[in-house]
């Protein structure tokens, strides 16, 4: 394969980071977008969940030995729902919607994993069962009616959902029992903690609810914004419905939502995510000690481990399937992609045209991730019809796409830019070789931020990506200028890496791409 040695080269050692940046003193556990987390235990193995948003398959499991290093066991479905929004179709999208907080739990008695979760447009519960994470698929059902940011909750041979509820007057927790079956809820349940936020001044919004049961004693946990920024809530109680009291349990550069949890050897450990500019939320992994029954947190994280995160993988494509650590923008077209077309290549092809890179569907993407990452691919355009785009993306509400384009005059390498949510706008070119057959395309992520400007709540600072292309995967070229990465709503995710192919002008063309490779650090 052309592109073997250049794949073989990005797995090499990381190229030393340059420029006159300091790291920041408090980097995350995971330096990658893994919102929302859960955390579970079965004996040595720790299984963690996620928030999907539109990404498929959704809600990521995650297994670790360590709480640092985190590698994708499963995902708990293909695809949940098959709606228009789902599929991109007549101009819908499901942009920031999706999954969102899900719990995930081992319950002893049966041997099982139980992961609950909702999406706000579908007013249902998704509940997901296996066995095991690593090597039985999920089971799925949905149950009436939406849980939001709830946590499951077995005790005493009976299942409980507590969940976080808005209201005028301000945040509670819902506490709602199970159907012994899990067939759904017995009734729509109580309110067993009527102010989230009675612990803490001026406070505004207060979810993300979590519980745990330790020493006779039952714990919820919930993110709380207050005048001195976010900050973990926890309120306790001898029994499951109060009466609680609570107090503040960390409070430290804007990390919270989450919870805890009992290593192997009974020690604690807290986990939380902070907002970390436009790679996304990043987990926090804190050793924590208990003094009168609560939790003493240390501000200082377990730090996170060299080298690329383990939930990030290259792909050569020479499997007979996709690597799992892929998802795709909205649901997946499986006729429109092939591993088998042509050995050794992912074949993106179109059956529509589309007028930017959100609204196009097949989009293949991976997490960016800190402090500083690359993403490399090789792409043959030889079978691009006229208006066909195909290359890599920055990928985020406002992205950046690097597009190999057919003209009527020949080839070109486009560099678009989105802005305020509008489709991108050229804001660079260069001609290629009419006849060329490998397209060689890079996209770098710098997400450094100065020490000095790293403090409560997400930190300020700019966030770049650039693009270089190269015909022969050696001799580089800048492709444009630099340009901003924004974490933005509605897509509510950290920006992403992704390969995509869409046709503007006529349908029914394809692009093959030669494996992506992943590296970290700056590429000379």
């Amino acid at each position: 394969m052309l592109f073997a040695p250049l794949f073989a080269a990005c797995l090499a050692t990381s190229a030393a980071l340059s420029g006159g940046f300091e790291a920041p003193h408090q980097e995350p556990t995971v330096w990658a977008d893994i919102p929302d987390i859960a955390i579970c235990r079965k004996g040595p193995k720790y299984y963690m969940v996620s928030t999907t948003m539109h990404y498929n398959p959704g809600i990521p499991v995650m297994v670790s030995t360590d709480l640092v290093d985190w590698k994708i066991a499963s995902y708990c479905y293909e695809t949940a729902e098959d709606r228009p929004k789902d599929r991109l179709e007549n101009g819908e999208n499901d942009y920031g919607v999706g999954t969102y907080a899900s719990s995930i739990r081992y319950n002893e008695a049966d041997g099982s994993f139980y992961v609950i979760s909702l999406n706000p447009a579908i007013d249902v519960t998704y509940l997901f069962r296996t066995r095991d994470p690593e090597s039985e698929p999920w089971t799925f059902a949905r149950l009436p009616k939406a849980q939001y940011d709830a946590s499951i909750f077995f005790d005493e041979g009976r299942v409980y959902v507590y969940a976080s509820q808005g209201s005028p007057e301000g945040f509670k927790v819902r506490l709602t029992e199970m159907k012994s079956d899990l067939s759904g809820f017995v009734d729509g349940g109580e309110i067993v903690i009527p102010k989230v936020n009675d612990c803490i001044e001026k406070a505004g919004l207060g979810e993300g609810t979590q519980v745990f049961k330790r020493n006779g004693w039952y714990y919820v946990v919930n993110i709380s914004w207050g005048e001195k920024g976010r900050a973990a809530v926890m309120h306790r109680s001898r029994t499951r419905k109060g009466p609680w009291e609570g107090r503040v349990i960390f409070q430290f550069q804007g990390i919270a939502q989450g919870s805890l949890i009992e290593a192997p050897d009974g020690e604690w450990y807290a986990y939380f995510f902070g907002d970390r500019g436009a790679v996304g939320r990043c987990p926090y992994i804190h050793r924590a000690t208990w003094v009168d029954d609560w939790p003493v947190i240390e501000t200082a994280n377990l730090p996170r481990r060299a080298g690329i995160p383990s939930c990030i993988a290259s792909d050569p494509f020479t499997g007979p399937s996709l690597r799992k650590e892929w998802q795709w923008n909205h649901n997946p077209v499986e006729s429109l992609r092939s591993l088998t077309a042509r050995k050794g290549w992912l074949r993106l092809s179109t059956d529509r045209l589309d007028a930017d890179l959100a609204s196009a569907r097949n989009t293949l993407t991976q997490r960016t991730w800190g402090p500083v990452c690359s993403a490399l691919t090789k792409l043959d355009p030889t079978h691009l019809k006229v208006g066909d785009r195909a290359g890599l993306t920055l990928f985020q509400r406002d992205y950046a796409e690097a597009a190999v384009t057919r003209e009527n005059d020949g080839l070109a390498l486009v560099l678009r830019q989105a802005k305020d949510g509008k489709p991108g706008a050229e804001v660079a070119r260069v001609a290629l070789p009419k006849n060329a057959r490998a397209i060689y395309l890079k996209a770098e992520g710098d997400f450094r931020r100065k020490r000095e400007n790293f403090y409560w709540g997400n930190p300020p600072g700019v966030d770049e990506g650039s693009f270089s292309y190269s015909l022969d995967g050696k001799s580089w070229q800048t492709l444009g200028n630099k340009v901003p990465l924004v974490y933005t709503a509605p897509h509510f995710t950290g920006y992403r890496f992704g390969i995509f192919m869409y046709s503007t002008q006529e349908a029914g063309g394809f692009a093959d791409f030669d494996g992506v490779a992943f590296k970290e650090g700056v590429q000379r």
